[in-house]
């Protein structure tokens, strides 16, 4: 493979600038275990000699290093699905004795969605035990797909329809400690939402009644906050081999402007890997689910319910194929490695979305399977090609970055 092509490859994979959930929801905040893991990384890779690498990953991991140092970084993804190519940019600055890091992105793809932002964040503070940021978000995505609500939504109701959103948001971060973390965050969400854009379907507005799609007729700003604990006892953050990975939390969301919108959400995520024939096969498993609660008088707005449906969930359905005020997942992969740098997978997913938490339960849920490659670099899970089955056809995934993104 030529210089050229090795380039184009690793900006291709470069893409994540800004985490964001696939529905266009605010973002759970990037897992402070990531700096933990590094610092384990470092310390093991000490001890013990590189392992030997191809041409390519020898070629691929010089151009990653080359990127990771410049100040300026250029990627292609890191909208979400439905979005088409993308460009941007995230520049980052650290002072020397990393106590002030300060970064700047945006992104733009062809189908207009973009996103910028900014924000500061004050690490290593009470003995590298406390972080403290603040940051800002503005996304615009014109081209969201909605089914309808519910277990039952057809897959004939496709339509779409557009989110803007502005994000101000302070964070704390707690290293409680050596694998165990914490996060608090209080923030304010303005909210638009609108005709899509896509000219292939209807837009959801005039399809869905304001009954079947709460909140299609009038929105309300949000003022949020919560908090959330994980502990991770994985053995590699990007590309995890073995140990086990726990996350919870709770988020409230305050309507400003309509009191019936305002509601809680409580989310638990479970990962457990096992590997076996010397590390070069794995069973990876996640249990997730994400619970929402109110009054009686009150709704989830049909545009922050949980989605199900894509590459992160249920691959064998459309993106967001199914929305709800519930949710629950089951995702099962086994991998085994055919090159260096190469695994192929098979994987087994289930899910469902529901009405209300007290109906949880393994009763109908909707299965998919399938079978992919994952790609590997220097810094885990590069890259991933997944074709999912279900009852409702085939689909085809290419994303990249981790397999499991919280």
């Amino acid at each position: 493979m030529s210089r050229l092509s090795i380039l184009l490859v690793t900006l291709f994979l470069n893409s994540e600038l800004i985490a964001q959930n696939d529905n266009g929801e605010p973002g759970e905040p990037v897992s402070r275990m990531e700096d933990i893991q590094e610092q384990r990384m470092q310390k093991a890779a000490a001890l013990q000699p590189p392992p030997k690498k191809s041409a390519f990953q020898k070629g691929f991991s010089r151009i990653e290093k080359v990127l990771q140092e410049s100040p300026l970084v250029v990627g292609v993804g890191g909208l979400g699905p439905g979005a088409g190519f993308a460009v941007g940019f995230l520049p980052e600055w650290r002072s020397d004795n990393e106590r002030l890091r300060f970064k700047l992105g945006g992104i733009i793809s062809t189908q207009l969605f973009h996103r910028a932002g900014a924000g500061v964040e004050l690490p290593h503070l009470a003995r590298n035990d406390l972080t403290v940021g603040f940051e800002g978000v503005h996304r615009y995505l014109p081209q969201l797909e909605y089914y309808g609500s519910g277990p039952d939504s057809s897959l004939n109701n496709q339509t779409d329809f557009l989110r803007e959103d502005t994000l101000f948001e302070s964070t704390v971060n707690f290293n409680l400690k050596r694998n165990v973390a914490s996060t608090c965050r209080f923030g304010k969400l303005f909210l638009n939402i609108g005709p899509g854009t896509n000219g292939s379907l209807p837009s959801t507005e005039t399809v869905f009644t304001p009954v079947e799609a709460p909140g299609i007729d009038e929105q309300s700003n949000y003022v949020l906050g919560g908090c959330s604990v994980e502990s991770d006892g994985r053995d590699f953050f990007g590309d995890p081999h073995k140990g086990t990975y726990l996350g919870a939390g709770y988020d409230r969301y305050q309507a400003v402007d309509i009191g019936r919108f305002s509601f809680n959400r409580v989310s638990g995520v479970a990962e457990h890997y096992i590997p076996f024939l010397n590390h070069r096969r794995v069973i990876a498993m996640r249990a997730k689910t994400e619970l929402a609660w109110h009054a009686s008088d009150q709704v989830v707005p049909f545009y922050m319910q949980s989605t199900l449906g894509g590459d992160q969930t249920l691959r064998g359905f459309p993106r967001f194929r199914f929305y709800g005020e519930n949710s629950i997942l089951f995702n099962l992969e086994y991998r085994w490695a055919i090159s260096m740098g190469w695994d192929m997978a098979i994987f087994g997913d289930a899910g469902k979305v529901f009405n209300r938490p007290r109906d949880i339960s393994l009763k109908g849920l909707e299965p998919s399977v399938g079978s992919g490659f994952r790609l590997k670099s220097d810094q885990g899970l590069a890259a991933r090609f997944d074709i999912g089955f279900s009852r409702e056809g085939g689909h085809v995934w290419l994303r990249f970055g981790r397999l499991f993104s919280q």
